[in-house]
């Protein structure tokens, strides 16, 4: 029932069906000068963090779609099984009340007519011999017959139930087509637009990029700092030994390329999926999913993070990496990237979880 594009989603970076916004850059002419040539390179970097926050919305939207799917298949497996259950009740049940039936007639003396009733071809169908046993079962004052009355509306509550929950997948399926294909058209436009700029603006464009870095990992690291100063102040669940071994297997992919919807060690990984395999190999189970990451194991103030912690950020969520100190993290940043250190961006941070 549902048709999950898995094979095309190794190419997917997630995002929205399209950007509207004017083009905020051109190619720069030989006589512009080094403000201006600033100025537009400032306006692509904001351009594309914006555009990668929507990318980040957007794949988490799509993996809610693919999560409910899997729920909702579960749990229309396990309707069908309960259907198939009572039906063999039902079944049973009505053999019992058919020999009460018969019972009842042979005991009554009634014996010509339950003869005509099994050999009267020209009569009453199989249905209404049925239908008629059942009569004389329930006059007959037997008990089981409220218990079939119990069990057929059972059924049909449940049949109602596995109804609903098919209709309910296929509005899922269609959501989850749509995201996917709102994610392809705006991982073309990403594309399109960093191409455009690296081509325009490329020394310029990366030296403003290392500048952001390094000024973001110096911000990071004050930060960082000062919450560790605060940290006797928090009665919070202690780090497990598991979460150095979660820290260190995701260290181990650093160069590992970015692919939505894969979590692969040395091929390929996305955020959610990066951080599913490092506490994976520590032995604790994560969905592949952030939102759904972020219900999983105690939430931990922010300024209380140490290394292991799950650092969630954008609201709603949409990205998740791997606190690993020093106001650094590991992730699985986008499309055309690979897992890598960076500085947190704690402004942007909306939650810390601490699993294990």
């Amino acid at each position: 029932m549902f048709v999950r594009p898995r094979a095309r989603l190794i190419a997917l970076v997630v995002a929205l069906s399209s950007f509207a916004g004017p083009t905020l850059w051109a190619t720069a002419p030989a006589s512009a000068s080094s403000n201006n040539i600033q100025n537009q390179v400032n306006a692509i970097l904001d351009e594309l963090d914006q555009l990668e926050g929507q990318m980040d919305a957007i794949s988490e939207d799509y993996a809610a779609a693919l999560s409910l799917q899997d729920d909702l298949a579960a749990e229309i497996e396990s309707s069908k099984a309960s259907v198939a259950l009572k039906e063999a009740q039902l079944a049973g049940m009505r053999k019992d009340l058919f020999g009460v039936a018969k019972q009842a007639f042979m005991s009554g003396g009634r014996t010509n007519s339950l003869t005509s009733l099994l050999t009267d071809t020209g009569g009453l169908n199989a249905m209404v011999q049925r239908e008629h046993y059942l009569s004389v079962a329930v006059n007959a004052g037997a008990n089981s017959s409220d218990e079939l009355d119990a069990l057929v509306e059972d059924l049909n509550l449940e049949r109602k139930k596995l109804e609903k929950k098919k209709a309910d997948a296929e509005k899922q399926a269609q959501v989850a087509t749509s995201r996917f294909n709102a994610a392809e058209n705006l991982a073309n436009s990403y594309q399109s637009k960093l191409g455009r700029a690296q081509a325009d603006l490329g020394e310029a464009l990366q030296a403003e990029r290392n500048r952001r870095d390094a000024l973001a990992l110096e911000q990071s690291r004050a930060i960082s700092a000062k919450y560790q100063s605060q940290a006797s102040n928090y009665k919070v669940k202690s780090p497990s030994s598991r979460a150095g071994i979660a820290v260190q297997a995701a260290l181990a992919q650093i160069g590992t390329p970015y692919q939505f919807a894969r979590s692969t060690p040395g091929v390929a990984f996305d955020c959610s999926g990066l951080t599913l395999y490092a506490w994976g190999q520590a032995g604790v189970g994560l969905p592949h999913y952030s939102r759904a990451q972020f219900q999983r194991g105690p939430k931990i103030p922010i300024s209380a993070a140490q290394p292991g912690d799950l650092i969630f950020s954008r609201t709603p969520i949409g990205h998740v990496a791997i606190y690993i100190g020093g106001g650094r993290m590991v992730h699985a940043p986008r499309r055309g990237d690979v897992v890598r250190i960076a500085p947190v961006d704690w402004g942007r941070v909306v939650g810390v979880t601490r699993p294990g």
